[in-house]
């Protein structure tokens, strides 16, 4: 069926005389068995067009408003221009969730407005706004099925370089329902606009409780205000599988495969890697996990993997440390195939019922397989606290450190170091139900 004939299905008086339950199964059938063509949009008009009365869903308003005052001794990120000042930011966020049996979707939108003390000139916004699509009704009728269809945009003064976090394996992270991207993947670019889309699509099949089947797609799209920078259009498929098998009720084995093939812009790279590994738990509050294995694409030779996490678990917090080495094709900054180590340390405390506090280190090397795209050390740490004044208040604290050295050929990043301090209230509103 092309578009003009699901269109005419659409526009047929006795599709709509149909009970709303028997419509809903009958396009989404016609739309998955004999539709050659699949977009995200696509999706979520159908979604909108066919499951709006559904008994027993809900629509529920999200909102929250924040104020915070930071301290930045090197806004431009430079070595040689590195201007100090205040940095004033508002910025409220609303969150839109329609919620089902069927279906589950969700919006959500973030504004920040920066006030610079030194020149109005730097004033700048921030926007991004996000979709996400959960359909439990697929995993009613194929057990052990999920599907997740993500839509992130986002304009900002600059990306972040780093989002530190800890080495789950795939399945894992695509059930965080978060896309790979939205950062400088481990490189601090100097303070430039930026324009990132992020579409994805993130497919999981238990094919039992041992074995998982894991895929996605995602499109990046980035575009700089700046010359010193190239634009991009990246798009990468991932395929794989993990493996858990219970050696005993404190040990599992894992092992996994995964390809990921990325195009775009002339710079197509397919990466096969394996990886073998164990979990342990030595007690009730302390577990390990170690994995090894090895990557290998065109060009070059076998590359190593390796990552390690310890983890400790206490009454009122928790801390880790956590080693990895790996390679990857970038899909926003990033270019070329780049091996990375990053040794991470975190740990948080709850200091009593209104206040909690947390610590993070991370030191990594990025340097490209081959080529001098990027070859960077970036040292970077962040201490900080939460106070709940009130059920509907909160306050927050914050120092982060920041400091990257380049090798004198490495195109991409450069030398700087950043200190920021920061002070946040954050006002959040009770839940508005809108349908119950």
């Amino acid at each position: 069926m092309d578009k003009e004939g699901l269109f005419d299905t659409l526009n047929d008086p006795k599709w709509w005389s149909l009970p709303p339950s028997t419509r809903k199964e009958n396009l989404i059938k016609v739309f998955i068995e004999r539709t050659p063509w699949v977009s995200i949009w696509a999706i979520l008009l159908l979604l909108v067009i066919g499951f709006p009365f559904e008994i027993n869903a809900a629509v529920i308003l999200d909102s929250s408003f924040s104020l915070s005052e930071n301290y930045n001794d090197n806004i431009f990120f430079s070595e040689t221009n590195q201007d100090a000042g205040f940095v004033s930011t508002i910025s409220p966020s609303l969150k839109l969730a329609y919620s089902s049996k069927n279906v589950s979707l969700s919006m959500r939108y973030t504004a920040s407005a920066q006030f610079y003390s030194y020149s109005s000139a730097e004033d700048s916004l921030f926007h991004s706004l996000s979709f996400d699509l959960d359909i439990p009704f697929l995993n009613r009728r194929i057990k052990g099925v999920e599907v997740r269809v993500i839509e992130e945009m986002s304009f900002s003064p600059g990306l972040p370089a780093v989002a530190l976090g800890g080495g789950e394996d795939q399945a894992s992270l695509e059930r965080r329902r978060e896309l790979p991207q939205g950062t400088g993947q481990g490189i601090q670019l100097g303070k430039t606009d930026t324009f990132q889309n992020q579409a994805g699509i993130l497919l999981l099949y238990d094919w039992s409780t041992r074995f998982t089947l894991t895929s996605s797609y995602i499109n990046v799209i980035t575009r700089f205000s700046g010359e010193q920078f190239e634009d991009r259009n990246a798009h990468q498929t991932k395929l794989g599988g993990v493996y858990r098998y219970d050696l005993s009720t404190r040990t599992a084995w894992t092992g996994s495969y995964g390809a990921a093939w990325t195009t775009g812009d002339g710079n197509d790279q397919l990466i096969h890697s394996l990886q073998t590994g164990l979990d342990h738990r030595l007690s009730k509050l302390v577990t390990v996990r170690g994995e090894v294995g090895v990557s290998f694409f065109e060009g070059e030779s076998l590359e190593p993997t390796f990552s390690g996490e310890i983890f400790k678990r206490y009454q009122s917090g928790n801390m880790s440390l956590r080693y990895s080495r790996g390679v990857s094709t970038g899909l926003g900054v990033v270019r070329s195939v780049t091996r990375s180590q990053s040794i991470v340390g975190s740990a948080s405390r709850r200091l009593s019922e209104r206040i909690d506090s947390y610590l993070e280190a991370n030191y990594s090397t990025n340097k490209s397989v081959s080529g001098n795209e990027v070859d960077l050390t970036i040292l970077s740490g962040e201490v900080g606290m939460s106070v709940l004044l009130l059920e509907w208040l909160s306050a927050g604290f914050n120092y982060s450190h920041l400091r990257q050295d380049s090798n004198s050929v490495s195109v991409l990043g450069g030398d700087g170091e950043r200190n920021v301090v920061s002070v946040t209230l954050t006002a959040v509103a009770p839940p508005w139900r809108i349908i119950k």
